[in-house]
Order: C-alpha cells, then sequence, then structure tokens
C-alpha cells in the first residue's frame, strides 16, 4: 500500500494547523476519551472538534472509506454540557489505539506541538496516498450542538472527505446509519442508510412480531426532553395504532434548559420516583429514556411501593424469549449474557442458576459489553442503567436464515428469530428499539410489569460517590471488581463483606471525576448502606 508522499504530508499538516487556529484550545485541563467521548461545556470542545474531525478523516481512509460518524449529544448530562463521540467499526485493540492518537491531537496546546502530533498520526497509522473518507455528523436538539458541528465538518472538508450533516438524529440512528451504509457501493443486509430506513426495519419488524398477538399495549413515555421524543413521535406513524398507544411526556425539545431536569432516566433511578410530569397510576406502563435516547428503563407503581425494572430486568426478559425461540425453532445455538459488576447479584443469579445461560463480567463502558458479547452465537448485553442491545454473530446468522424447517412451529420461531434481529440495534444501545421489544416480549408472554419484575427478587443495593484528592492511585483488576492499589484496601473492604449476609462490594475510580464509585449490596437496605458507608469511611 502507498502511502502519502512526503510534499503532500507536509503540505496537509500545515493546512490543517493553520486553520486549527480558527478553533483555538480553550480547555483548562486534559481532555481524556473515555467511554462516553469527550465531556464538557461547548465553549471548550470547538477545538476538540475540529480535531476529532481530522482523526475521524485519517480513520475512515485507513478503513478503506468505512464511515466514521461524530455524534454530539447530551446523554445524561446538565443541559450545557456536551458530549463528542465518534461512532465506528472498529476492533477494541484499534480502538484504543485511535483513542490515544485522538487524545494527543485534542490536547496539543502549540501549533508545534499539533505539528508533531499529527505528523506522528500520520506516519504511524501509514494513511494510503490517496485520502478517501466519509463522515457522518448528527447531533441533539440543542442550538449550541448544531455549531460544534461545524469545526468537525470543516477538517473534513480541508482533507476532502465526503462529509454529511444528517442534522437532528439520535445517537443510536447515527450509529446505525454508519453500520448500514454502503462502502465501495456494495449494499449492506441491515437495511437502508437513511433515518427513514431505521424507521422503517423498526416498524416493519414490530408488525412481524405483533402480527398474532391479542393485545394492544399502551405506555407513557418520559423523553428527558431530549431528542428522543420527536424520534419516538416520528416512529409511532409507522407503528400500527391497533399494536401500540405511546404517550409522550417531557417532550420540550425546544427549550435546552429543561433536559434532564427532574426527568429522565438517571433522575428516577437516584430519586427513585417519577419524574416531571408523570403522575402514577395503578397498572400503567411507564418508561423514561436519556436525553439521547440510548438506554431506558420501565417502572410502575402498586398499593406498596414505586417498582423500577432496570438493564438487568430487561436482559433477563429477553434471555427469557431467545431462549424460548431457540428451543422450538430446534436450533443448537450458545446463548450468553454480558454484565458489568454494577448488575445485582440477583440477576447474575437468576441468569446462571435458573436460565443456565453463561454470564461474562466486563469493565463498565458499553463497548466492552459490546466486545465480550461478540463471543456467543447470541449475545445479549445490558447494564444495569438500561444500555444495551443483542448482537447475532455471523455464524448464528447463518444458521437462522438457512436452517431448514420441519414444522408450523418450527417456521414461527424462526421467522420470530428473524424478526428480532431486524428490530434490535445491531451497532449499540437504542432505547426505541429495546422498547419495542420488551412491548412484543410482554405480549407474547401476556404479562403484565408486575409479573416480570417478580422473575428475580433484587438483592438491597447501594451506590455512593465519594470524592479523593486522587483517583489515580486507585487501580482494579478483575473487572473492576477488585483494588490492587492502593495495598492492603481490598483486604479490608473483604473483612467487612464477611460481616454481612449475602454481602457484596467494590470501588472503581470513576472516569470523568477525582472521585471513587462504591458499590454495596447486603441482604437488607439498611445493611446495604450501612456497607456502602464503612467502604467511605475506608477510603477517607
Amino acid at each position: 500500500m502507498s502511502v502519502i508522499d512526503d510534499d503532500i504530508f507536509h503540505e496537509t499538516v500545515a493546512k490543517l494547523v493553520r486553520e486549527s487556529d480558527k478553533f483555538p484550545k480553550t480547555c483548562p485541563t486534559p481532555m481524556r476519551y473515555n467511554i462516553g467521548g469527550y465531556r464538557a461545556s461547548a465553549e471548550f470542545l470547538s477545538s476538540a472538534a475540529f480535531r476529532i474531525g481530522i482523526i475521524a478523516t485519517l480513520l475512515s481512509t485507513k478503513l478503506h472509506s468505512q464511515p466514521v460518524g461524530v455524534m454530539i449529544t447530551a446523554s445524561h448530562t446538565v443541559p450545557a454540557e456536551n458530549v463528542l463521540k465518534i461512532v465506528n467499526v472498529l476492533s477494541s485493540y484499534d480502538t484504543q489505539k485511535w483513542e490515544g492518537y485522538l487524545d494527543q491531537v485534542v490536547n496539543a496546546d502549540s501549533a508545534d506541538e499539533l505539528t508533531v502530533c499529527l505528523s506522528s498520526v500520520l506516519k504511524k497509522s501509514q494513511i494510503p496516498a490517496q485520502i478517501n473518507a466519509q463522515i457522518f455528523v448528527a447531533y441533539d436538539t440543542r442550538p449550541f450542538s448544531r455549531h460544534l458541528a461545524e469545526p468537525v465538518m470543516a477538517a473534513a472538508e480541508i482533507l476532502q472527505a465526503r462529509c454529511i450533516d444528517y442534522h437532528v438524529l439520535s445517537t443510536p440512528q447515527l450509529h446505525y446509519i454508519v453500520k448500514s451504509a454502503p462502502v465501495y457501493n456494495t449494499a449492506d443486509s441491515i437495511g437502508a442508510p437513511t433515518e427513514e430506513g431505521y424507521f422503517h426495519r423498526l416498524s416493519e419488524a414490530f408488525h412481524s412480531l405483533m402480527a398474532s398477538k391479542q393485545v394492544r399495549p399502551s405506555i407513557v413515555v418520559d423523553a428527558a426532553n431530549g431528542v428522543g421524543a420527536i424520534k419516538l413521535k416520528k416512529l409511532m406513524k409507522e407503528i400500527n395504532p391497533n399494536f401500540l398507544h405511546v404517550e409522550v411526556v417531557n417532550d420540550h425539545i425546544n427549550c435546552p434548559e429543561e433536559l434532564n431536569n427532574s426527568c429522565g432516566i438517571d433522575y428516577v433511578l437516584n430519586q427513585q420516583r417519577p419524574p416531571l410530569n408523570v403522575s402514577m397510576q395503578k397498572d400503567v406502563k411507564y418508561v423514561s429514556f436519556d436525553a439521547d435516547a440510548d438506554r431506558l428503563l420501565y417502572y410502575y407503581s402498586d398499593s406498596h411501593s414505586f417498582h423500577i425494572l432496570d438493564g438487568d430486568k430487561i436482559a433477563s426478559l429477553f434471555a427469557l424469549y431467545l431462549l424460548d425461540l431457540i428451543r422450538a425453532a430446534g436450533l443448537q445455538l450458545q446463548l450468553g449474557l454480558v454484565q458489568t459488576a454494577y448488575a445485582n447479584g440477583a440477576s447474575t443469579s437468576y441468569i446462571q442458576k435458573t436460565l443456565k445461560i453463561p454470564v461474562t463480567c466486563v469493565s463498565p463502558g458499553l463497548k466492552n459489553l459490546q466486545w465480550a458479547a461478540q463471543a456467543y452465537d447470541i449475545g445479549i448485553y445490558f447494564e444495569a442503567n438500561g444500555h444495551g442491545s443483542i448482537v447475532f454473530s455471523p455464524s448464528a446468522l447463518s444458521i437462522i436464515n438457512t436452517h431448514e424447517v420441519l414444522s408450523p412451529a418450527q417456521f414461527n420461531a424462526i421467522k420470530a428469530l428473524k424478526s428480532v434481529i431486524q428490530l434490535v440495534n445491531p451497532a449499540c444501545g437504542d432505547a426505541l428499539a429495546n422498547m419495542l421489544l420488551v412491548e412484543v416480549v410482554l405480549a407474547y408472554k401476556n404479562c403484565f410489569l408486575r409479573e416480570w419484575n417478580h422473575i428475580f427478587v433484587e438483592i438491597p443495593s447501594r451506590l455512593i460517590k465519594c470524592e479523593v484528592p486522587d483517583r489515580s492511585i486507585y487501580t482494579t483488576a478483575d473487572a473492576e471488581r477488585k483494588l490492587i492499589t492502593p495495598e492492603g484496601l481490598q483486604q479490608k473492604i473483604d473483612a467487612l463483606v464477611a460481616k454481612y449476609t449475602n454481602g457484596r462490594a467494590f470501588v472503581r475510580p470513576s472516569d470523568t471525576e477525582d472521585a471513587t464509585r462504591v458499590y454495596a449490596e447486603a441482604s437488607t437496605r439498611s445493611e446495604s448502606e450501612d456497607l456502602a458507608l464503612r467502604i467511605v469511611e475506608l477510603l477517607q
């Protein structure tokens, strides 16, 4: 493969460095690309956005023109903060390498330092002589998110990339479009790489799965005043109203200050109560999204209390359904589930001991779960916060599509599996897709949230953020469930845990701030609270 020659090399780097002056670096501290991307106030991100545009273009070229997306969104953050994410199809090893390149370039302070960093990336990555890239850009509904798209596109245009502004999308929609976009004009089997293709894919699969059901589900959705509000309303125009009725609340997308304000997933989880503008009624299903619509959770109320069905419960429901379909289809496929240490111990026990499904535990971060899920024929991966999806291996897809059908029951099961493959987002967690699949499974099981909630009873838990002077002194192992340093601290935690019935606890450093997360489980709520607070005392 020929690489870029010296004259073009130096000319390209010099031009990029000159143009970067239009987007001066103002962030007072170094930025680190973590599991959520770059997160900061919009005023600090224009320089990072320009430099992300450079790296995204080089990466797309390295991937033989495979599209690379850049998403500007809010997720669960406060309205003034933005998140910049790169959307791509890299492996685990290559992702870490390119994120390292990105951090070097984004944090370069001077023109000379930026020149050295860009030269290093071009040489190390052996970019082909002909830069030929596709960059897809999308953003949420806030005005300053749109403005941050401009430096991304400016960088791509300098490098003569094919740059498409998809305007307002949810994060899962951009992931879908990047994954489904054709390379070298070859068609991709997952669907048309457009927003319309996304909606068509979901609605067609949902209609197929609900066609024989005798129920009309009705749900109230809290959209966190984010992009999910407009995307869900568009989706519902494609859904037969006889199959599903949705009422959307907290849909003030033209009021950026209302984003995640007393609503959305984190509010419901942290406050353990319904969001603003939701008046709970008995036997009504409620759903909350986060602001960029890649996470969801369900909840309901009864005469006793408020009940949340989080990612652990969603993963278990999907596992039950897929087990039924695999058995009815007569297929020999290994189903596995991937969690993090934050998964409730009762969910892990239920999956392993009751359903007899293997469970893999990995470090937090959806990419970590996605990569681990690929080890199974069918991998379900979910974080407890409601972020997750299902992946089907190439061999599983081949078996499902070519298996000989011997009976009507087998035909129906394989047909349903094919529709599930079409319904789930193959690229990332997707609140809209997962909500539709939950409704399919509940209709299939003919049950309400109460019955779903009782498939296992959570062990009481407590999560506390503990601020520390320097989070770097805390290092972990075993999917971040064990502390290596400070030396001796893990042994003290183990001694505390041993004093509690059903005790389990771990400490891990935050990815974004000088703090640690302390998670504890015990047989009663007061004991889990006590265990967590005692561990906090050890840290202090």
